[in-house]
């Protein structure tokens, strides 16, 4: 590979050895306004030519830049005798399934002291790409404005499960309860909620999809104390002995006043 740059730098020097710019940079591969796929290698490599009749010393900087990556510079010092030149390829990538997709520059910059020599800019695409989820936050929480994070429970009290993303994903979910069964979550603005009956540990499962990325799952593990509170429907047994005697003196009564009258029409 390196073999190969040297001899397409030497080519660049032999056709491009003219009167004109004292310092030219070139690129060894045709990439400006191409698009790379999976599988593709995006050849950045770059000679610079002296064409001046004396040894240039230099600093050179680089830099690749594409959305939301902020682009970190790589300087070099190099020094170029008299005719000759310099071959430069850290930026160099191959494409894999997961590389970023969208429109990537890179940037050269030549100073000699602090003089700008020479400059040149270099526009491509990367496609085809399958794309990773890496802008989300997923909390577990005990109110719906999710203010207290938490990974306790009582049983029966609701759990909320608040998703934040930047990627709109496509959002599901399911809870595996401590006997093994499956409870599906319904997200709604990225919010799903549902109320664990038993004590246990359970297991929270997100999954982001979304057209042109991976799919993504997510597992938080909450844990559920106590049991759930049952309303009590027996009436105590105070007010049940009240009404028990009431209603057993009322029966005796009818009874009473039943036998009366019928041991009186009788003599009759």
């Amino acid at each position: 590979m390196r073999l190969g740059l040297k001899l397409m730098g030497l080519i660049f020097l032999l056709a491009l050895a003219m009167p004109g710019q004292a310092l030219k940079i070139v690129n060894l591969a045709e990439v400006e306004g191409k698009t790379f796929y999976p599988g593709d290698t995006v050849d950045l490599g770059i000679v610079l030519l002296n064409n001046e009749s004396k040894q240039l010393n230099l600093t050179v900087e680089q830099y690749l830049s594409y959305a939301e990556i902020n682009p970190i510079p790589l300087y070099e010092n190099v020094v170029i005798g008299t005719g000759n030149n310099t071959m430069i390829s850290d930026f160099s990538f191959d494409v894999s399934e997961y590389s970023k997709r969208g429109t990537y520059t890179h940037s050269v910059r030549v100073y000699e002291g602090e003089s700008l020599a020479a400059e040149k800019t270099t526009t491509f695409s990367v496609g085809g790409t399958t794309q990773i989820f890496s802008d989300y936050n997923v909390v577990i929480c005990s109110d719906s404005e999710c203010n207290d994070v938490t990974s306790i429970f009582d049983a029966g009290k609701t759990v909320y499960i608040n998703i934040e993303s930047t990627q709109n994903p496509t959002i599901y979910g399911y809870v595996e309860t401590p006997n093994g069964s499956l409870t599906n979550l319904q997200f709604t603005n990225g919010m799903a909620e549902f109320k664990p009956a038993s004590a246990g540990a359970y297991e929270v499962n997100v999954i982001l999809s979304k057209d042109g990325f991976a799919p993504d799952k997510i597992e938080k593990n909450i844990t559920v104390i106590g049991s759930e509170t049952v309303t009590n429907l027996y009436v105590p047994v105070g007010e049940f002995s009240f009404i028990a005697i009431l209603a057993i003196v009322a029966v005796a009564v009818i009874i009473l006043i039943t036998w009366i009258l019928f041991f009186k029409n009788k003599g009759k």
